[in-house]
């Protein structure tokens, strides 16, 4: 019989994935994010983080109620376990896309 091959197709490096309507951004999708939207609150959060866990469904709550009322600011998170201080989540603000005109 002939051999036969085994084909892996993988995502983009900068694809933009979702949970509960909250950007999942890492290094290679970030810059892609940020010319995407025109303003972005990102929380860098570690897992194992009680107070980024405590976070975690008001955070998905208000990413879903900015989705549905289309507005022009998104919510996204970074995994920083590696640069996380175990103190508190961290957020931050970007101005992306400038070039976007809100609608209305």
């Amino acid at each position: 019989p002939a051999p036969r091959a085994l084909i892996c197709v993988l995502p983009p490096d900068n694809e933009i994935k979702e949970e509960d309507n909250v950007l999942v951004l890492h290094e290679h999708n970030f810059a892609r994010a940020l010319s995407e939207n025109q303003l972005l609150l990102v929380e860098f959060y570690a897992p194992w983080c009680g107070h980024c866990q405590q976070l975690a469904p008001a955070f998905a709550q208000a990413a879903t109620e900015l989705r549905n009322e289309s507005s022009p600011a998104r919510l996204a998170k970074v995994d920083a376990r590696h640069r996380h201080t175990g103190k508190t989540p961290h957020a931050f603000a970007f101005a992306g896309n400038s070039s976007s005109q809100p609608s209305g």
